[in-house]
């Protein structure tokens, strides 16, 4: 075992306490209800201990031997315990990188880096645990050199990740009550049909009377599965902030983990909007955003690929953000042509929310009969062009336009069930759009 090389910074010395208490619940989770039960709870907390102190061990060895070192050019980061591992991250292809706080870490006044480097597949390399202030100059330190973005970033001066920054700075775009944030959790599918998964377990426990303790806490544990996603939600998407800054859109977010995540706004390759059936008598929608600077699993992927551009808010709420992340766009003003009525063949309960549009700034599709869809994808974006048919489609005469895009596995952008002289129309003007070079945008 070697220790990091000499010249290399280390990460706090809190980082082995505060990775190693997760090896507690990490067992605890793995031996579950029915274990406890068999084992025994004093036989089941020696081994929880037992475990517990290992990973304690393990965590310090791994930071002991951890060190990372950074270079007008690059990041430099050497670690592991039985194989050993030094990478070598140009900061040329850094496209965000976010401070994270765990709540065990905000405890100490710790906070991780997440670095998200161009083609990675996941985050490249957190840094866990530093100093806030350190997370914080770092972050500034690589984007910097990384010219990801068009102007410096504004410093931080305060140590509270909730303080305000100067008004110069940035200016609040939206900012999502923790009311209206706990009302859209409530009406949720999950949430409506908790009622009945509440009056199985009452249920099963009155018929069996020998059920015992650990037995019903299983049950109930199976109910909690129930609604974690909603709670998961709400203390991800608690105290959600949307501010511009001279680098982009600065989100903010998080009850138990806190988040502050810039997205560079020439990263953004679509932004989606859906209006989940439940919310529309309130008239709430979601905007969504998908960017090449995220992966599709990194842990940024959560906020910025599938969710929380805007987790939950109005329309009005939703175009705002929307022409801030893609300016000149408003997509009250998008008119949609609809599909042929021989369509309806082919999808008959979704025929008439099926609809296309091409702006002068971006391709626009409609869809979803349940949960509305409205995808908005910049002509430069546009990696590719396809048009396909099935089967039916061929006997009715339609076809569908893929649109492929960096960084939008969750977007709904093909145009379905077209005719097929306005599919084959629609994907040359989308291709010769496409390879058409736009002017930068202005600062």
């Amino acid at each position: 075992m070697k220790p990091a090389a000499a010249g290399m910074d280390r990460l706090h010395p809190l980082t082995p306490l505060i990775k190693g208490v997760r090896s507690f619940w990490f067992v605890i989770a793995a031996i579950s209800w029915q274990g406890f039960a068999q084992l025994g709870v004093s036989r089941g907390a020696m081994i929880v201990a037992a475990f517990g102190v290992l990973g304690l061990a393990w965590s310090w060895i791994g930071w002991f031997v951890t060190g990372y070192e950074v270079t007008d050019d690059e990041l430099r980061i050497a670690d592991g315990i039985l194989t050993r591992s030094r990478r070598t991250i140009p900061v040329a292809r850094l496209q965000a990188v976010d401070v994270v706080r765990p709540l065990l870490a905000r405890l100490f006044g710790l906070a991780e880096l997440r670095l998200e480097v161009a083609g990675g597949s996941k985050t490249e390399a957190p840094l866990s645990y530093l100093t806030l202030p350190r997370a914080r100059q770092l972050r500034r330190d690589l984007l910097a050199a990384s010219g990801t973005h068009d102007r410096p970033e504004p410093q931080d001066t305060d140590t509270d990740p909730d303080a305000e920054a100067p008004p110069v700075a940035e200016t609040a775009v939206v900012t999502v009550p923790a009311r209206r944030l706990l009302v859209a959790q409530l009406i949720t599918p999950q949430i409506l049909f908790l009622p009945i998964a509440v009056a199985v377990t009452i249920w099963l426990f009155a018929v069996d009377p020998d059920l015992t303790l650990l037995g019903l806490a299983g049950v109930i544990t199976a109910v909690a599965g129930i609604i974690f996603q909603p709670v998961k939600e709400a203390f991800v998407n608690y105290g959600f902030t949307g501010k511009v800054t001279a680098d982009g859109l600065r989100i903010r977010h998080g009850l138990i983990e806190q988040r502050q995540q810039t997205l560079p706004l020439r990263r953004v390759t679509a932004v989606t909007v859906r209006s989940p059936l439940l919310w529309r008598p309130a008239g709430w929608v979601r905007a969504h955003v998908a960017s090449a600077a995220y992966s599709t699993t990194g842990a940024g992927a959560e906020a910025f690929t599938g969710r929380s551009l805007l987790p939950v808010g109005t329309r009005d709420e939703a175009r705002l953000i929307t022409g801030e992340v893609l300016p000149g766009v408003d997509i009250d003003d998008v008119v949609y042509r609809g599909l042929p009525s021989r369509a309806r063949w082919r999808a008959p309960l979704r025929w008439r929310f099926f609809g296309v549009s091409l702006t002068g700034d971006v391709y626009a599709v409609r869809s979803g009969r349940w949960t509305g869809s409205e995808a908005f994808i910049p002509y430069e974006r546009i990696l590719s062009v396809r048009v396909t048919q099935g089967r039916w489609q061929r006997a009715l005469r339609l076809a569908t336009v893929h649109v492929d895009l960096a960084g939008g596995m969750s977007v709904r952008s093909a145009a379905r069930h077209r005719d097929v002289s306005e599919a084959v129309t629609l994907a040359k003007d989308l291709i010769r759009r496409s390879r058409t070079p736009r002017p930068p945008a202005q600062d």
